[in-house]
């Protein structure tokens, strides 16, 4: 081949080759062109490809022809060359090149494409003579630059492409959203927003907005120290989230928004401005006025009841006072009569033990009455915290132990066993002793009036650092959909209306509230045998964070 023909091949190859920037399309007319230049049958381009663990092997691009034989030349030329090569054996395998095999009609050339690949041909015989493929290697080397420029180009063009959807998505976000967005100057100068920030102003299009709102500052704020302190934030932190500021719209009517904005600066410029989103909140900021107004109005009232209940106990508990002294004196005196029977005519003694049954019945209902006047109290002070506590140390044996003794007398009459196992060792807890004996009493008077027969129970232990107090009966237990109002204030077991009421319906209200100041619980559980089961824990060591005392 003379050098004159040698050039005008290797022209021609060269120009078709950069006819296109699309890989398959130059290689097509590059590879076609370079393949009848030389009297080729057959030919295809490969890519080299690195895997994870740095070895190379290589990936046909284009092959001429499209569709390859398993027995095909090609497709026996690709065989041939090997894959997964380290960066030794990737060397020496390109210092062989270009190289040569086959026998008979074909001959297979494999010449390197630097930087990209390989060039595997195809030719019958006569073949190339090792110079002539030598002096291939600057038109490889063009072919090898082609290649790359066109992966280069489908790289750059895919990135074109995503960030163009990227971008028509930011835009279709930014236009359609539902907070506004924006981007002022720092000096209040509106730059760009969105329809909802329009919108949110009351203004009908974001080019009545441009034209109307020229300063942030001035048409925007209702109290200008919400911007200064918003632009302090800014300047300091470099954001701001959830600021919460009243502004004006454009009919002049307030709302509130939530600014959520950072500091941002221009590129080209160096200069700062704010970009943020503005949500309005107005409506969330009503219903938390409406929230705590009646908040407010709940706690006047909840306080004019508990005053109102204080002062109606307080008028009652004195007059009651009286009643229940006087009668009680006036029982004293008709028993005393009565047991003198001698002295009293015949038909008055009937009258005179009428009466003792009568007074009999005032001084139990006189009774129950205090000590419903003094639950009511005693609730009224917890409720609005005038109840006085007396914190102390507690011996808690000691405390059970006694309270059960108060209680004998009720278990006596009833002819109701009371069984105990509370250990001498029970820890000194801190607390208020009279109180905590109040709920052992209460708690042993409900198993005592809600126990027809059978038994009571009362058992104590440690647990997790914490004393447990057990009060167990065998008596009518708790309706299950009664379990979750027990503690719930004037609330009895049964139909007030048919069943006579036991108690007050405070006791438990009462009780829970003491067990809780002292940063225990109480709960109740079904008893397994039938009955019922209260249960209450004291803590041995008073929590640092618990109720001032």
């Amino acid at each position: 081949m003379s050098s004159f023909t040698r050039e005008r091949i290797f022209y021609e190859i060269a120009m078709s080759i950069g006819n296109s920037l699309d890989l398959e399309v130059m290689l097509k007319q590059g590879l076609s062109t370079y393949l009848r230049k030389i009297n080729g049958l057959a030919g295809a381009v490969l890519q080299s490809r690195k895997d994870e663990s740095g070895r190379t092997s290589f990936d046909v691009v284009y092959a001429i022809p499209r569709r390859m034989r398993r027995n095909s030349a090609v497709q026996h030329g690709l065989d041939r060359i090997p894959s997964g090569l380290d960066e030794a054996e990737l060397k020496a395998f390109l210092a062989e090149l270009p190289k040569q095999d086959g026998a008979g009609e074909y001959k297979r050339y494999l010449m390197d494409l630097p930087g990209f690949g390989l060039l595997l041909l195809i030719k019958s015989a006569p073949g190339l003579s090792l110079p002539e493929l030598k002096s291939l290697a600057p038109l490889n080397a063009k072919l090898a630059s082609a290649c790359s420029y066109c992966v280069s180009n489908t790289r750059l063009q895919q990135e074109i492409k995503e960030r163009k959807a990227a971008e028509e998505n930011y835009h279709s976000i930014y236009k359609n959203a539902v907070c506004g967005i924006f981007r002022n100057t720092l000096d209040g100068r509106p730059l760009t927003a969105n329809p909802a920030m329009a919108q949110l102003l009351g203004y009908d299009s974001l080019e009545q907005m441009s034209v109307e709102l020229t300063n942030v500052e001035k048409h925007f704020y209702v109290n200008l120290e919400d911007r200064k302190r918003y632009l302090a934030r800014l300047k300091k932190y470099g954001k701001v989230s959830g600021f919460e500021v009243e502004f004006y719209r454009r009919d002049g009517s307030r709302a509130w928004a939530s600014l959520s904005a950072r500091l941002a600066k221009d590129e080209e410029t160096g200069n700062l401005f704010v970009e943020g989103m503005a949500e309005d909140i107005t409506l969330r900021r009503q219903a938390l006025d409406t929230l705590r107004e009646a908040k407010r109005e709940a706690e006047r009232l909840s306080q004019l009841k508990s005053n109102f209940i204080s002062m109606v106990s307080h008028e009652l508990r004195t007059p009651l006072t009286s009643i229940l002294g006087f009668t009680r004196i006036a029982d004293k005196r008709i028993r005393e009569v009565v047991g003198h029977a001698n002295a009293c005519p015949p038909d008055v003694l009937p009258r005179l033990e009428r009466l003792m049954d009568n007074n009999e019945i005032v001084i139990a209902e006189g009774k129950r009455l205090a000590e419903l006047i003094n639950n009511v109290l005693d609730l009224s002070k917890l409720e609005s915290g005038w109840f006085e506590w007396s914190m102390g140390e507690v011996p808690m044996t000691e405390m059970l132990r006694h309270s059960i003794k108060a209680t004998g007398v009720l278990f006596s009459d009833k002819g109701l066993p009371l069984h105990q196992d509370v250990p001498d060792d029970l820890p000194v807890v801190t607390g208020d002793r009279d109180r905590l004996i109040q709920v052992v009493i209460n708690l042993l008077s409900n198993a005592v009036k809600f126990t027809p027969e059978g038994s009571v129970s009362i058992v104590a232990s440690v647990e997790n650092g914490k004393v447990l107090v057990k009060v167990f009966d065998t008596g009518m237990g708790v309706p299950k959909e009664e379990e979750n109002i027990i503690f719930d204030k004037f609330r009895q077991l049964g139909n007030v209306l048919t069943d006579k009421p036991k108690g007050t319906g405070l006791g438990l209200p009462i009780s829970l509230e003491i067990i809780q100041h002292h940063g225990g619980e109480l709960w109740y559980e079904p008893n397994e045998g039938g009955g019922s089961v209260f249960c209450f824990t004291i803590p041995v060591e008073r929590p640092s964070s618990g109720v001032c005392l």
